[in-house]
């Protein structure tokens, strides 16, 4: 079993998902960096050779390592850090392609979900237990219950996104052998995160794929769905949701307000609203160019400040999800570039779901996180699968 993760291909899609605390410094995840760069020199060794159809690709990391010729305010690690991550994409992308027989994509979604569980189970009964803090890391440090552990990756919210992610797959590459156990476990793993950010993407995923094609699972969650909101309904999970309903139904609405009363959900959406409620024209050349890498932490610091966030106005490390933080470091052109690269590179054919996803994770994160890169390399290696092994 050991052996099976460090096949190449398992290796590099492993690498962009799973998240140990004990080589995380500073918030750095130095695994990730390592594997990332061993994996493609060791690529570049044997096939130094870049797929035509990476150019794009290739073409937004060398914009975004020129960024600072177009700017005199810009943070040089994090250019190079995301030039780096892109260039080592490339590489590992094409070693994927090149090697897609070698991969058994439905083994390796079925595997993931088991993972995923498993590992959430032991970390929850450990601590729970006082036994020993296995992989913990941010808000679940604190946990007093059995719900909201981070299990192998970053954050619940990350868990649970990837979680849909693995669940999408394997749906869409198993359509003549429905695998019930897998959604089943992926149901009650989202649920355990209790990632309301989570939970509404496999809302709509449910509705859209469970009550097509696993109908009896998508009975029994209706059922199950009603018996925990009756035995939960004064619980501090669904009081924040009460609670938002009441704030937007007996309100004015002003989407910044919501803030007071759900900040964990709110710090998803507000940055790009906040964004947007900025522009000025008299700015044009900086929304087009961007105002340097970096910039997007001190402006959003500064305006977060304002509405509630943090506890000073130049002290922290808001950075947003991709989108805004992209649109202020880098501009709307190379983000819209970006965005296309990801159309046109990753994303799959005649689905309308994956694009949930991908609005989840751009509002979630930004660029340099592991959650970002996973359901790319996710959803490259599906619409590979599928054209040469489906």
């Amino acid at each position: 079993m050991i052996f099976y993760f460090f096949q190449p291909n398992y290796l590099i899609i492993y690498n962009q998902l799973i998240y140990f605390v004990f080589f995380v410094v500073d918030n750095v995840n130095f695994l990730w960096i390592s594997l990332n760069l061993i994996l493609a020199l060791s690529i570049i060794l044997f096939n130094p050779k870049i797929p035509t159809k990476f150019t794009l690709l290739l073409i937004c990391g060398i914009l975004i390592l020129t960024n600072f010729l177009i700017s005199s305010n810009f943070k040089i690690t994090s250019i190079v850090f995301s030039f780096f991550l892109i260039i080592s994409s490339v590489f590992q992308l094409g070693f994927i392609e090149n090697n897609i027989k070698n991969f058994d994509l439905k083994k390796f979604i079925k595997n993931t979900v088991y993972l995923f569980f498993i590992f959430y189970c032991i970390q929850a009964f450990l601590h729970f237990f006082g036994i020993y803090e296995l992989n913990l890391f941010g808000s679940a440090i604190e946990n007093e219950s059995l719900f909201r552990f981070n299990s192998l990756m970053a954050e619940p919210s990350y868990s649970s996104t990837a979680m849909v992610a693995l669940l999408f797959i394997n749906q869409r590459i198993n359509k003549k052998s429905k695998s019930l156990l897998i959604e089943t476990l992926g149901s009650i793993f989202i649920f355990l995160c209790q990632s309301l950010f989570g939970i509404l993407l496999f809302i709509f995923y449910v509705i859209i794929y469970h009550r097509k094609n696993f109908k009896i699972l998508f009975y029994f969650e209706i059922l199950i769905f009603l018996i925990i909101t009756i035995f939960f309904l004064y619980s501090e999970y669904f009081t924040r949701i009460i609670t938002i309903i009441e704030f937007i139904y007996y309100n004015d609405f002003d989407v910044l307000e919501i803030v007071k009363v759900e900040p964990s959900g709110a710090f998803r959406i507000v940055p790009l609203i906040i964004y947007i409620e900025n522009f000025e024209f008299s700015l044009l050349s900086n929304y087009l160019f961007g105002y340097g890498s970096g910039s997007s932490e001190s402006f959003l610091n500064y305006e977060l400040f304002k509405i509630g966030y943090g506890l000073s106005e130049y002290e922290g490390l808001f950075q947003g999800g991709f989108l805004p933080s992209f649109l202020i470091d880098y501009g709307l052109i190379i983000t819209g570039l970006f965005l296309y690269t990801i159309k046109t590179i990753f994303l799959l054919k005649n689905d309308i779901f994956q694009y949930l996803i991908l609005l989840s994770i751009l509002l979630n994160v930004n660029i340099n996180t592991q959650l970002f890169w996973f359901p790319l390399f996710l959803f490259f290696t599906a619409k590979v699968y599928e054209k040469n092994i489906s």
